[in-house]
């Protein structure tokens, strides 16, 4: 497969995990026991949140995550750089 596919395939898969995780926890803060704040029971007010404090560790998940893939590649590039400069791929 080639890299761009790889960076693409990762980052779609980042997205579903980061909507279900959002889902998820958004679906369990307003199925559960109500107290005075009567705005925080809400999806606008669920999302503000969401965007504060788990969407900026998700991102920084997704820039490792697609990081290492980068210096994946970089050295798979360079160690073929180096087989067909040394004469390994002669046929």
């Amino acid at each position: 497969m080639k890299a761009k596919h790889i960076y693409l395939g990762s980052v779609a898969g980042w997205l579903v995990f980061c909507t279900c995780h959002f889902i998820l926890r958004t679906e369990a803060i307003l199925t559960g026991p109500r107290n005075d704040d009567a705005y925080a029971y809400s999806w606008s007010f669920q999302s503000a949140s969401f965007l504060i404090s788990p969407f900026p560790l998700w991102c920084l998940v997704l820039v490792l995550i697609l990081a290492l893939e980068s210096w994946h590649f970089s050295r798979q590039r360079q160690k073929e750089t180096a087989e067909l400069a040394a004469g390994g791929n002669a046929e």
